[in-house]
Parts: structure tokens; C-alpha cells; sequence
């Protein structure tokens, strides 16, 4: 009777153990992701893929504008971390949870020649901005419910500034930006 007592006891211990060593996938912390693509600039041609573990805050619907806002800080790197932790991407646009279309805009006025920014700020004091002009277009594919993912794509033409590698320099450039981002609580 002992012996099954001590087997019952060691099979009880080796099953707690393997169920504390399995990753619960709802434990997890969804992040969003953001693929930028300049085509001048001291990265021109390259992916820039940066991540943002900001996610309940990153991207917001508001009820009462019928409007998406796109606020992710601090952003990292994927591959190193060479960014400050003030570099951010922010903008918005007008219109319903659903995939489609649509212009960027200024969240608070949408009357403003701007609807965002880009800044990649490094720790070695170098950056990389540009500004996302009002009606730059985006592509949603997917508008998730709240914890999932938006995904979709803007593009435009804006100014790009920057100071990288000693070489400063303000010039035009196409940005394109793919992204998907984990969609935080809806808001008024």
C-alpha cells in the first residue's frame, strides 16, 4: 500500500510539473508590429521592423469621432535596440472598425496639414523624422475586435530629416509603412 501511496505522490508531482513549464498563450503579451520602408535617407531600401509592447494603448477606436488613433511609444528594434525610448510613430484616421480605405488625419483636428509623425530617436543621438501628411493612404485588411490585430498599410510622400552617421540632410521621400497593430479598449 506504501508503494502505491509513493507512486500516486510522484505521478501528482511530475504532472504539476509539466503543467507549470507549458506556456499559457493568454499570458502572453501581444505586441504590435510596424515595418518602415524609406526610399532616401540613410536607410533607404531597408525594413526597418520595430515593435511596440505598448499594446492596450498602441492603437484605440473612439465611439464618438468614428475614429482610429495610432499612438505606439516607446518603439524598439526587432533585431538590436539602438533606439531611445522616445521614438515614436503616431497618426489617425476618420471612419468606421472596418477594413477599407481611408485618408490619415490630424486626431485632434482633422483640419491639420499633418496627421502624424515618425521619429526614430537613437541612444547615439542620431534620428530619422518625417512627418505623415494630411490624406496619406491607408489600406486596412483587418480590423480586429479589442486584444487582436489591426493590419494594413499607409503610404505617402513626406519630408524626411535626419541626422545619421554625421550626414545631415532634409529631402523628399516615399514612406511606406506596414504594420499590425494589437487594438487596445475602445474609447469616448
Amino acid at each position: 500500500m506504501k508503494l502505491n501511496f509513493w507512486a500516486f505522490l510522484y505521478l501528482s508531482l511530475m504532472i504539476i510539473t509539466i503543467q507549470s513549464c507549458v506556456l499559457d498563450n493568454n499570458t502572453l503579451t501581444p505586441t504590435s508590429q510596424f515595418t518602415i520602408t524609406f526610399e532616401k535617407g540613410p536607410l533607404a531600401g531597408q525594413n526597418i521592423e520595430l515593435i511596440s509592447n505598448n499594446s492596450s494603448y498602441d492603437l484605440q477606436f473612439y465611439t464618438q469621432k468614428l475614429s482610429t488613433k495610432i499612438s505606439a511609444q516607446p518603439l524598439e528594434e526587432k533585431s538590436q535596440n539602438s533606439l531611445a525610448q522616445s521614438s515614436s510613430i503616431n497618426w489617425a484616421w476618420l471612419g468606421d472598425e472596418v477594413e477599407g480605405n481611408f485618408k490619415a488625419s490630424f486626431f485632434s483636428d482633422p483640419n491639420v496639414n499633418n496627421s502624424g509623425d515618425i521619429e526614430l530617436a537613437y541612444k547615439n543621438n542620431d534620428y530619422i523624422t518625417c512627418s505623415i501628411p494630411k490624406n496619406a493612404a491607408i489600406t486596412i485588411n483587418s480590423y480586429g475586435n479589442v486584444g487582436e490585430t489591426v493590419d494594413g498599410e499607409l503610404n505617402f510622400i513626406g519630408v524626411i530629416d535626419y541626422n545619421y552617421n554625421m550626414l545631415n540632410k532634409r529631402e523628399p521621400t516615399m514612406v511606406t509603412v506596414k504594420f499590425s497593430i494589437v487594438r487596445g479598449p475602445d474609447s469616448n
